[in-house]
C-alpha cells in the first residue's frame, strides 16, 4: 500500500482522463461527489444523484458511509458491495497512480477500504466468502494483496465456524491462495 501512495504522489501531475488513470473509465463525477462529501447528509445526496449503477462507486460510497457515519448500514454496504470482478480491482488500482484526484479517492483505489471490509465482515459475521475471494481477485497485485493474509487471518481468529465454512465453499484455485498455495486437508 506504501508504494501505491507513493507512486499516487510522484504522479499527482497528470490531468484527469489520462489514458494511465482509471477514473475516466469510471463514473468520475459521481466519485468526486462522494469524495467531496463532508456529511451523511451531503453523501447521501451525492448517492441519490448516481445516474447509473456502477460496483466501483458503490464500493467507494460504502467507504465513505463507514467514515462519515459508521454503523450497521455502513457495514452492510460494505460487505454488500465487496467487488467480484476482476477488471473492477484492478480498474480501483489505476487511482493510485496517474490521477490528479482528492486524496480519498487515491487511498481507496490502494485498498484503504479492504480493512473497513475486514472489521465489517468481523462484526457482522457475513460477507466472508466474498472477502476471502479478495485474495483471488488482487492475485496479481502485490502492493495489496500482500496485506490479505493478514487481514484474512483476523477475520479467521475472529470468525472461525464462518471462515472455515466460506474456505470450504471456494474455488480450488481461490481456496489454494489463502491457504498459501495448500490444498485443504481432508478435514478442514
Amino acid at each position: 500500500m506504501l508504494t501505491a501512495l507513493l507512486c499516487a504522489l510522484l504522479a499527482s501531475d497528470v490531468a484527469p482522463g489520462d489514458s494511465s488513470c482509471g477514473l475516466a473509465r469510471t463514473n468520475e463525477p459521481a466519485l468526486r461527489a462522494l469524495a467531496a462529501a463532508a456529511t451523511p447528509d451531503q453523501l447521501e445526496a451525492a448517492r441519490r444523484a448516481w445516474v447509473r449503477d456502477d460496483p466501483i462507486v458503490r464500493l467507494f460510497f460504502a467507504s465513505r458511509l463507514a467514515v462519515l457515519s459508521p454503523g450497521l448500514a455502513a457495514d452492510n454496504a460494505l460487505i454488500d458491495s465487496l467487488p467480484t470482478r476482476e477488471q473492477d480491482v484492478a480498474l480501483m488500482y489505476t487511482f493510485t497512480y496517474g490521477c490528479t484526484a482528492p486524496e480519498s479517492i487515491v487511498l481507496f483505489g490502494g485498498g484503504a477500504w479492504i480493512q473497513q471490509a475486514r472489521d465489517a465482515v468481523i462484526r457482522q459475521g457475513t460477507g466472508v466468502r466474498a472477502f476471502l475471494m479478495l485474495s483471488w481477485l488482487y492475485r496479481s497485485n502485490a502492493d495489496i494483496g500482500e496485506f490479505l493474509p493478514e487481514d484474512t487471518d483476523a477475520i479467521r481468529r475472529a470468525r472461525p465456524k464462518q471462515y472455515s465454512r466460506a474456505l470450504k465453499n471456494l474455488p480450488a484455485d481461490a481456496r489454494a491462495i489463502i491457504l498459501g498455495g495448500r490444498e485443504l486437508l481432508p478435514r478442514q
